[in-house]
């Protein structure tokens, strides 16, 4: 009967060990290739939630793509999350603003408006700024939870600077 015990056990330690066994959290290069894949889409470059698809991939990157691709990685993506496609449809217009100095990019991955611009450019970026540096802190907040990460968490703040860097990067890449 022992035997048998013996037998049952280690049949069922294989099926364990057999499964998949994929780690649960983002490494450092998941983490930053996530947060380029979502600033290069906010900023409207063509890019595909399924490029974080890969066979040793963690939960948390598989989760993040899969939010992108709202549940169909395996589609062409046009459409993305609401926030992320905010973002994404408003990019020319910030973008206009960056290239015109109007908007300036600030060193914690938010907008500002340049203080010596006239009225009239006032009055066509400020909502757009204000409305982008929220849909920024959504997006962020959206990445974390995808990824299963408090803000506070090591690997949080990680991911948070890991966004920011990409964002800034790019909008002044982009702004000239």
């Amino acid at each position: 009967m022992t035997k048998y015990f013996i037998i049952i056990g280690a049949l069922l330690f294989g099926l364990i060990g057999c499964s998949d066994t994929r780690r649960q959290a983002l490494t450092n290069a998941e983490t930053k290739t996530c947060a380029w894949l979502i600033e290069d889409v906010c900023h409207g470059l063509t890019r595909s939630p399924g490029e974080l698809v890969r066979e040793r991939s963690s939960i948390s990157q598989l989760n993040i793509a899969a939010w992108l691709a709202k549940g169909d990685i395996s589609t062409k993506h046009d459409s993305f999350p609401m926030h992320v496609q905010k973002r994404r449809d408003q990019w020319l217009l910030i973008r206009q603003g960056l290239v015109s100095k109007a908007i300036s990019s600030q060193d914690n991955g938010l907008l500002a408006l340049a203080e010596d611009i006239d009225d009239v450019q006032r009055q066509i970026f400020a909502k757009s700024v204000e409305n982008e540096n929220q849909l920024r802190l959504t997006v962020d907040q959206l990445t974390l939870q995808h990824a299963g990460l408090q803000a506070r968490s090591e690997r949080g703040r990680t991911l948070l600077r890991a966004l920011q860097q990409a964002r800034i990067e790019l909008d002044r890449s982009m702004g000239k």
